[in-house]
């Protein structure tokens, strides 16, 4: 009987700390999305100052889409340790900002080497294209069924 009454010690103690862990990781995702948005800025206006404008520009969309990404993971983690329970919802949303940023990035790539792109990188660029917009299709036809259903636990 009284390693029964240890284990119901330790069970509320653990729970302390998994919140504890999950509130240090919240903090730390929240510092670097404020950090990874001041260096962006950062590099963003020196990109300017050197006359990379397009370059500059997709950084900065880079960077900002990877913190949208970031806060997101933020929110679950609240969302968390408010109620007790993961949502699927935030993740799918994680999915559509990801694919869009593979979108941009891949674009920015081919517009910056302007004449060297060969047949064979266009139409990789062209599949990457394809298989992104549907991967943003699916997660939003996702997310619209889960506003549908009122539910998104």
């Amino acid at each position: 009987m009284p390693e029964r009454t240890r284990e119901s010690n330790v069970f509320p103690w653990l729970a302390r700390a998994g919140q504890f862990a999950y509130l240090a990781v919240g903090v730390s995702f929240l510092i670097i999305a404020v950090l990874t948005l001041i260096f962006a800025w950062i590099n963003f206006l020196s990109g300017l100052g050197k006359g990379n404008a397009l370059p500059a520009v997709v950084t900065l969309i880079n960077d900002i889409l990877l913190i949208l990404i970031i806060l997101e993971v933020l929110e679950t983690i609240l969302s968390y340790l408010q109620n007790h329970i993961i949502l699927l919802e935030p993740f799918l949303y994680i999915g559509i900002i990801a694919a869009i940023l593979r979108i941009l990035a891949s674009g920015a790539y081919l517009s910056i080497l302007e004449g060297s792109v060969n047949k064979d990188l266009f139409y990789a660029y062209l599949w990457d294209l394809g298989m992104n917009t549907v991967v943003i299709v699916a997660l939003v036809f996702s997310v619209f069924l889960f506003s549908r259903r009122g539910k998104t636990t």
